[in-house]
């Protein structure tokens, strides 16, 4: 089966590819030599047989460390003029249509003068999951609103890793919060993005998905599932209702 995406630490992943497909090859020689002496232990072939599995995964899953060409294709976040995304139970927004699912609640976030509605944050068991699009130029944005991203983090005393997951690259935080007398808390926070034709997509995931660091979960799933409406267009008067969720503008690169 073809993997999504490489699911690991992108340094590691970078390393698998600059590796090549040669060095599994250099591999698998190297076992055969080392098993042919009648003198090597059961424990032994064991490692070896262990590190070689290892090696073969990493190659199995190492690629772009993005999913562009996947997205779209056999699942989303979709575009609105790709085939394959589900035309029902879908919540239409506007600029955006999210799956409608038991068990959720849907907050639409507003701001700016005059008002307008910037993003919505869908919630569920514990896990608050923020979608926010942005119009583009076509030139991929995810990358650098990443690097953004981190900067900031750091300058705030958190931590960011830069982490290839089930959409693509993500980034994985850790932020400093508010004091209290048990002393400073911290809190995980997963910021999730991809690029589609002529926008951006970038999610926010805290709660227990976001600490959890496992790729099956909840956010995941449901983020593959929104859709993408670039040619809308907001009312001149935009409101807070479900028809007036439009698009805020990419911060430059």
């Amino acid at each position: 089966m073809e993997s999504l995406a490489l699911i690991g630490d992108m340094a590691a992943a970078r390393a698998a590819r600059r590796s090549g497909p040669r060095a599994l090859e250099s591999v698998v020689a190297l076992l055969a030599a080392l098993l042919e002496p009648e003198d090597v232990s059961e424990e032994e072939i064991d490692e070896l047989l262990a590190h070689a599995a290892s090696f073969a995964a990493e190659e199995a899953f190492a690629g772009s460390g993005t999913r562009g060409s996947r997205r779209g294709s056999e699942v989303g976040p979709w575009d609105e003029t790709e085939a394959g995304w589900p035309a029902a139970d879908l919540i239409d927004l506007g600029g955006l249509r999210i799956p409608r699912e038991t068990g959720i609640s849907v907050e639409l976030n507003g701001g700016g003068t005059p008002p307008q509605l910037l993003a919505v944050t869908v919630r569920k068991e514990g896990t608050a999951l923020q979608n926010q699009a942005y119009h583009s130029s076509g030139e991929p944005q995810w990358e650098g609103a990443r690097d953004r991203t981190a900067r900031d983090v750091l300058s705030r005393g958190g931590e960011a890793k830069e982490w290839s997951g089930r959409i693509g690259p993500e980034l994985r935080c850790v932020l400093p919060v508010e004091a209290d007398l048990m002393g400073t808390r911290h809190m995980s926070v997963l910021m999730l993005g991809c690029d589609g034709p002529g926008w951006l997509l970038r999610c926010t995931v805290t709660g227990s998905d976001a600490e959890s660091g496992a790729q099956e979960t909840w956010a995941y799933s449901y983020v593959e599932g929104v859709v993408v409406v670039p040619s809308y267009v907001p009312p001149a008067r935009p409101s807070f209702s479900p028809t007036g969720f439009g698009f805020t503008p990419v911060p430059p690169v």
